[in-house]
């Protein structure tokens, strides 16, 4: 492999700071280069004090610790997430009760309402 990926992308990947499109490639690369996938296992080592690690490329497990926002809540009950973050955050609500418990809260909440949504209101005409 002739283009490697730079010990600060690598940091930033193990950070967790890039984009979903910017992590891929990284991910990538570092299960099939064997000198980036060092320099992978080096910058982790040391962000987490030496203690052993297992590392998985599913897209599930890249977002495990971010949280549903209101806006992909939304868009996910309303179907308007694309083909990628509809995998993204299913995988997610599969493994967090706490996005399960807000996708169900959310959608039970817009059932008891759903009524209401169709209700136009207008000054009482005299």
């Amino acid at each position: 492999m002739t283009d490697h990926f730079t010990k600060k992308q690598i940091e930033a990947f193990c950070a967790s700071v890039l984009e979903v499109s910017e992590m891929a490639p990284i991910a990538e690369h570092i299960a099939l280069c064997s000198d980036c996938r060092q320099i992978f296992h080096e910058i982790y080592r040391e962000e987490r004090e030496h203690k052993s690690f297992s590392i998985s490329l599913e897209a599930e497990d890249w977002f495990r610790d971010e949280h549903l926002d209101y806006d992909r809540l939304v868009a996910l009950v309303e179907n308007k997430l694309d083909k990628e973050e509809l995998e993204i955050v299913t995988g997610h609500i599969k493994m967090c009760a706490l996005c399960q418990e807000d996708v169900n809260s959310f959608i039970e909440f817009r059932q008891k309402i759903e009524s209401d949504l169709g209700t136009r209101f207008a000054p009482n005409p005299e």
